[in-house]
Protein backbone atom coordinates (compact mmCIF):
# COMPACT_ATOMS: atom_id res chain seq x y z
CA UNK A 1 0.00 0.00 0.00
CA UNK A 2 1.48 3.34 -1.01
CA UNK A 3 1.21 6.61 0.91
CA UNK A 4 -1.77 8.01 -0.99
CA UNK A 5 -3.83 4.87 -0.28
CA UNK A 6 -3.71 5.76 3.42
CA UNK A 7 -5.77 8.88 2.74
CA UNK A 8 -8.61 6.80 1.34
CA UNK A 9 -8.62 4.53 4.37
CA UNK A 10 -8.79 7.54 6.68
CA UNK A 11 -11.59 9.18 4.68
CA UNK A 12 -13.76 6.02 4.81
CA UNK A 13 -12.89 4.86 8.35
CA UNK A 14 -15.94 6.47 9.96
CA UNK A 15 -18.30 4.71 7.57
CA UNK A 16 -16.59 1.38 8.17
CA UNK A 17 -16.86 1.78 11.96
CA UNK A 18 -20.58 2.55 11.70
CA UNK A 19 -21.12 -0.49 9.49
CA UNK A 20 -19.18 -2.71 11.91
CA UNK A 21 -21.22 -1.48 14.89
CA UNK A 22 -24.42 -2.19 12.99
CA UNK A 23 -23.29 -5.75 12.23
CA UNK A 24 -22.19 -6.26 15.83
CA UNK A 25 -25.59 -5.22 17.24
CA UNK A 26 -27.39 -7.47 14.77
CA UNK A 27 -25.16 -10.42 15.62
CA UNK A 28 -25.65 -9.86 19.37
CA UNK A 29 -29.42 -10.02 18.89
CA UNK A 30 -29.14 -13.27 16.94
CA UNK A 31 -26.85 -14.83 19.55
CA UNK A 32 -29.22 -13.73 22.33
CA UNK A 33 -32.10 -15.39 20.52
CA UNK A 34 -30.06 -18.53 20.02
CA UNK A 35 -29.13 -18.66 23.73
CA UNK A 36 -32.77 -18.45 24.73
CA UNK A 37 -33.69 -21.28 22.38
CA UNK A 38 -30.80 -23.50 23.47
CA UNK A 39 -31.59 -23.06 27.15
CA UNK A 40 -35.30 -23.54 26.86
CA UNK A 41 -35.87 -26.32 29.41
CA UNK A 42 -39.39 -25.35 30.42
CA UNK A 43 -41.12 -27.17 27.60
CA UNK A 44 -43.40 -30.03 28.32
CA UNK A 45 -42.35 -33.61 27.57
CA UNK A 46 -44.54 -33.81 24.48
CA UNK A 47 -42.92 -30.68 23.02
CA UNK A 48 -39.26 -31.76 23.33
CA UNK A 49 -39.00 -33.06 19.77
CA UNK A 50 -40.39 -29.76 18.40
CA UNK A 51 -37.98 -27.83 20.61
CA UNK A 52 -35.04 -29.81 19.23
CA UNK A 53 -36.17 -29.09 15.68
CA UNK A 54 -36.54 -25.41 16.52
CA UNK A 55 -33.03 -25.36 17.97
CA UNK A 56 -31.57 -26.87 14.79
CA UNK A 57 -33.47 -24.43 12.59
CA UNK A 58 -32.36 -21.54 14.77
CA UNK A 59 -28.71 -22.58 14.51
CA UNK A 60 -28.95 -22.86 10.71
CA UNK A 61 -30.73 -19.52 10.49
CA UNK A 62 -28.07 -17.81 12.60
CA UNK A 63 -25.24 -19.17 10.47
CA UNK A 64 -26.97 -18.03 7.28
CA UNK A 65 -27.54 -14.54 8.67
CA UNK A 66 -23.96 -14.32 9.91
CA UNK A 67 -22.68 -15.15 6.45
CA UNK A 68 -24.80 -12.42 4.86
CA UNK A 69 -23.71 -9.97 7.58
CA UNK A 70 -20.04 -10.43 6.64
CA UNK A 71 -18.39 -7.79 4.41
CA UNK A 72 -18.74 -9.06 0.86
CA UNK A 73 -15.32 -7.63 0.06
CA UNK A 74 -13.81 -10.67 1.77
CA UNK A 75 -15.07 -13.06 -0.89
CA UNK A 76 -15.28 -10.73 -3.90
CA UNK A 77 -12.75 -11.05 -6.70
CA UNK A 78 -11.44 -8.51 -9.22
CA UNK A 79 -10.95 -4.77 -8.96
CA UNK A 80 -13.61 -3.07 -6.80
CA UNK A 81 -13.25 0.21 -8.73
CA UNK A 82 -12.18 0.76 -12.34
CA UNK A 83 -11.99 4.18 -13.92
CA UNK A 84 -11.12 6.08 -17.09
CA UNK A 85 -9.79 9.64 -17.08
CA UNK A 86 -9.90 12.28 -19.81
CA UNK A 87 -8.87 15.93 -19.78
CA UNK A 88 -9.91 18.89 -21.92
CA UNK A 89 -7.34 21.70 -22.00
CA UNK A 90 -9.05 23.86 -24.63
CA UNK A 91 -10.67 26.34 -22.16
CA UNK A 92 -8.64 29.46 -21.49
CA UNK A 93 -8.05 29.27 -17.74
CA UNK A 94 -8.95 25.76 -16.60
CA UNK A 95 -8.63 22.14 -17.63
CA UNK A 96 -11.81 20.05 -17.45
CA UNK A 97 -11.22 16.56 -16.05
CA UNK A 98 -13.82 13.81 -16.55
CA UNK A 99 -13.68 10.57 -14.57
CA UNK A 100 -15.90 7.66 -15.60
CA UNK A 101 -16.00 4.90 -13.01
CA UNK A 102 -17.49 1.48 -12.42
CA UNK A 103 -17.73 -0.05 -8.95
CA UNK A 104 -18.42 -3.49 -7.54
CA UNK A 105 -21.53 -2.96 -5.41
CA UNK A 106 -20.67 -6.05 -3.35
CA UNK A 107 -17.56 -4.26 -2.08
CA UNK A 108 -17.86 -0.50 -2.43
CA UNK A 109 -20.14 1.33 0.00
CA UNK A 110 -22.21 4.45 -0.51
CA UNK A 111 -19.31 6.92 -0.40
CA UNK A 112 -16.59 7.50 -3.00
CA UNK A 113 -13.32 9.34 -2.31
CA UNK A 114 -11.47 10.91 -5.23
CA UNK A 115 -7.88 12.18 -5.24
CA UNK A 116 -6.04 13.77 -8.17
CA UNK A 117 -2.27 14.32 -8.02
CA UNK A 118 0.23 15.89 -10.41
CA UNK A 119 3.28 14.08 -11.84
CA UNK A 120 3.30 11.48 -9.05
CA UNK A 121 0.79 8.87 -7.91
CA UNK A 122 1.84 9.54 -4.31
CA UNK A 123 1.02 12.65 -2.30
CA UNK A 124 4.18 14.74 -1.97
CA UNK A 125 4.99 16.88 1.08
CA UNK A 126 7.82 19.40 1.23
CA UNK A 127 10.07 20.27 4.17
CA UNK A 128 7.50 22.78 5.43
CA UNK A 129 4.93 19.94 5.66
CA UNK A 130 2.96 21.43 2.77
CA UNK A 131 1.23 19.23 0.23
CA UNK A 132 2.69 20.17 -3.13
CA UNK A 133 1.05 18.03 -5.81
CA UNK A 134 -2.62 17.52 -4.90
CA UNK A 135 -4.75 19.03 -7.65
CA UNK A 136 -8.16 17.94 -6.35
CA UNK A 137 -9.71 15.91 -3.52
CA UNK A 138 -13.36 15.26 -2.71
CA UNK A 139 -15.80 12.75 -1.24
CA UNK A 140 -19.28 12.22 -2.65
CA UNK A 141 -22.23 9.84 -2.49
CA UNK A 142 -22.29 6.93 -4.94
CA UNK A 143 -25.74 6.94 -6.57
CA UNK A 144 -25.15 3.90 -8.76
CA UNK A 145 -22.52 1.29 -9.49
CA UNK A 146 -21.30 3.37 -12.42
CA UNK A 147 -21.14 7.10 -13.00
CA UNK A 148 -19.23 10.17 -14.15
CA UNK A 149 -17.55 12.84 -12.04
CA UNK A 150 -16.04 16.08 -13.36
CA UNK A 151 -13.83 18.75 -11.85
CA UNK A 152 -11.62 21.64 -12.99
CA UNK A 153 -7.95 22.39 -12.44
CA UNK A 154 -6.44 25.82 -12.98
CA UNK A 155 -4.14 25.76 -15.97
CA UNK A 156 -1.69 27.84 -14.02
CA UNK A 157 -1.29 24.81 -11.71
CA UNK A 158 -0.42 22.56 -14.67
CA UNK A 159 2.82 24.29 -15.61
CA UNK A 160 5.55 21.66 -16.05
CA UNK A 161 3.03 18.89 -15.38
CA UNK A 162 3.22 15.82 -17.62
CA UNK A 163 0.82 13.39 -15.93
CA UNK A 164 -2.38 13.65 -13.94
CA UNK A 165 -3.08 10.68 -11.64
CA UNK A 166 -6.58 9.97 -10.34
CA UNK A 167 -7.42 7.54 -7.54
CA UNK A 168 -10.82 6.42 -6.30
CA UNK A 169 -11.59 4.61 -3.08
CA UNK A 170 -14.62 3.85 -0.97
CA UNK A 171 -15.96 2.05 2.07
CA UNK A 172 -14.44 -1.46 2.40
CA UNK A 173 -11.90 -0.70 -0.37
CA UNK A 174 -8.29 -1.27 0.68
CA UNK A 175 -6.76 -0.87 -2.80
CA UNK A 176 -8.20 2.16 -4.65
CA UNK A 177 -8.78 2.13 -8.37
CA UNK A 178 -6.44 4.41 -10.27
CA UNK A 179 -5.62 5.69 -13.73
CA UNK A 180 -3.62 8.50 -15.29
CA UNK A 181 -3.75 10.78 -18.29
CA UNK A 182 -0.87 12.44 -20.09
CA UNK A 183 -1.03 16.19 -20.46
CA UNK A 184 -0.08 17.64 -23.80
CA UNK A 185 0.83 21.06 -22.49
CA UNK A 186 3.60 23.44 -23.41
CA UNK A 187 5.39 25.70 -21.00
CA UNK A 188 3.80 29.13 -20.72
CA UNK A 189 5.99 32.03 -21.82
CA UNK A 190 5.13 34.71 -19.30
CA UNK A 191 4.49 38.08 -20.89
CA UNK A 192 3.72 36.55 -24.32
CA UNK A 193 -0.04 37.12 -24.59
CA UNK A 194 -0.03 37.05 -28.40
CA UNK A 195 1.36 33.52 -28.67
CA UNK A 196 4.22 34.43 -31.03
CA UNK A 197 6.93 33.28 -28.57
CA UNK A 198 8.20 36.85 -28.19
CA UNK A 199 7.71 39.27 -25.30
CA UNK A 200 7.58 42.90 -26.43
CA UNK A 201 5.64 46.17 -26.18
CA UNK A 202 2.75 44.71 -28.19
CA UNK A 203 2.09 42.23 -25.39
CA UNK A 204 2.15 45.05 -22.83
CA UNK A 205 -0.38 47.04 -24.87
CA UNK A 206 -2.73 44.03 -25.01
CA UNK A 207 -2.48 43.64 -21.23
CA UNK A 208 -3.42 47.31 -20.76
CA UNK A 209 -6.33 46.95 -23.19
CA UNK A 210 -7.52 43.91 -21.23
CA UNK A 211 -7.21 45.81 -17.95
CA UNK A 212 -9.37 48.73 -19.15
CA UNK A 213 -11.83 46.24 -20.69
CA UNK A 214 -11.26 47.22 -24.31
CA UNK A 215 -10.80 43.50 -25.01
CA UNK A 216 -12.11 40.43 -23.19
CA UNK A 217 -9.50 37.89 -24.28
CA UNK A 218 -5.96 37.82 -25.62
CA UNK A 219 -4.79 36.75 -29.08
CA UNK A 220 -3.49 33.60 -27.43
CA UNK A 221 -6.87 32.46 -26.13
CA UNK A 222 -5.49 29.33 -24.44
CA UNK A 223 -2.49 30.60 -22.46
CA UNK A 224 -2.92 34.38 -22.74
CA UNK A 225 -4.53 34.92 -19.34
CA UNK A 226 -1.86 32.87 -17.60
CA UNK A 227 0.96 34.60 -19.50
CA UNK A 228 -0.44 38.05 -18.69
CA UNK A 229 -0.33 37.57 -14.92
CA UNK A 230 3.43 38.07 -14.61
CA UNK A 231 3.16 39.11 -10.95
CA UNK A 232 1.47 35.86 -10.00
CA UNK A 233 -1.24 37.53 -7.89
CA UNK A 234 -4.14 36.09 -9.95
CA UNK A 235 -5.07 39.54 -11.29
CA UNK A 236 -4.25 41.25 -14.58
CA UNK A 237 -3.67 44.98 -14.39
CA UNK A 238 -1.35 47.85 -15.33
CA UNK A 239 1.37 46.52 -13.00
CA UNK A 240 1.65 43.40 -15.17
CA UNK A 241 1.93 45.58 -18.27
CA UNK A 242 4.70 47.64 -16.69
CA UNK A 243 6.68 44.49 -15.82
CA UNK A 244 6.31 43.27 -19.40
CA UNK A 245 7.70 46.56 -20.68
CA UNK A 246 10.57 46.37 -18.20
CA UNK A 247 11.35 42.87 -19.43
CA UNK A 248 11.22 44.03 -23.06
CA UNK A 249 13.78 46.83 -22.47
CA UNK A 250 15.90 44.39 -20.43
CA UNK A 251 15.55 46.13 -17.11
CA UNK A 252 14.60 42.75 -15.65
CA UNK A 253 15.33 39.20 -16.75
CA UNK A 254 12.68 37.37 -14.71
CA UNK A 255 9.08 38.17 -13.83
CA UNK A 256 7.94 38.04 -10.18
CA UNK A 257 5.94 34.89 -10.94
CA UNK A 258 9.13 33.13 -12.02
CA UNK A 259 11.16 34.02 -8.95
Amino acid sequence: MDKSDIGFLQCTKVLEVKTALHRRKRNEKMLSLLTVLLNNDTKKEGEKIMVKKSKVLAIVLCFVMLIFAMPFGVIAEGEPITLDVSIDTTPADVAHVTVTYTTDDLVVGDQITLLATLNSVDVEINQQNEVTNVAYIDQFAKDDYTGTFTFDILKSDLTDVNLLYVKMGGTNVTTPGQNSVELETTAVIYGDVTGDDVVNAIDASFVLSYFVKNITEFPDAIDGSTAADVTGDSTINAIDASFILSYFVKNITLFPVEQ
